[in-house]
């Protein structure tokens, strides 16, 4: 459960983003971007929020207009977005998780990288900040956090496929294999990166 502190919780809000791809539902606190809903019905986006949040958010309109210029972008087949809003990660994953995360915030836009290449990342980043260097053969636990991972596009998961080439999976709650397909096609990649 991605737990957001009693009295925080309140202010949570959605809106929804009608792309190529389908409706996207971004979720938001006062402190910025929490989830991204991507491949979800609504009815399903919201019993997701209800369960990691344990509140209703209220659907609205206001306040996501960088979010939405991003997705125009993105989904306009724009290299280089850039991500000029806040992202609201507190109490999400573990250390490890968030470093993951970090690492794959540097995939470029239409390339591909292994899970595998990120854990050798995510092993280099904590050696050069002092840390105790974690396994480079670490990547099933990279395939975890990229599951764990509540902002897909904007932590661009779907980029980081199987050392063989091969696609690898997709969190079911950001649509899966397919819509891991249709992203790296969007982005002007095929199947094998």
């Amino acid at each position: 459960m991605y737990m957001i502190k009693k009295g925080q919780e309140a202010g949570l809000r959605y809106a929804s983003y009608e792309s190529v791809l389908g409706e996207v539902f971004v979720l938001g606190s006062g402190r910025g971007v929490v989830a991204i809903g991507l491949g979800l019905a609504e009815e399903a986006f919201l019993q997701r929020s209800l369960t990691d949040y344990e509140t209703m958010p209220e659907k609205t309109t206001e306040g996501f207009s960088k979010v939405f210029s991003f997705f125009d972008d993105y989904f306009s087949c724009k290299e280089g977005c850039n991500i000029d809003f806040m992202l609201d990660l507190r109490g999400v994953g573990t250390p490890f998780d968030q470093s993951v995360w970090q690492v794959l915030r540097t995939i470029p836009y239409n390339q591909c990288r292994s899970y595998s290449w990120v854990a050798a990342e995510v092993s280099r980043l904590a050696e050069a900040n002092g840390a105790r260097r974690s396994s480079p053969k670490a990547f099933r636990a990279v395939g975890k956090a990229c599951g764990a991972n509540r902002l897909p596009i904007i932590i661009p998961c779907h980029r980081v496929i199987l050392a063989s080439g091969k696609i690898g999976g997709f969190a079911e709650a950001a649509g899966g294999v397919q819509m891991k397909r249709r992203l790296l096609e969007l982005e002007g990649r095929n199947t094998a990166c």
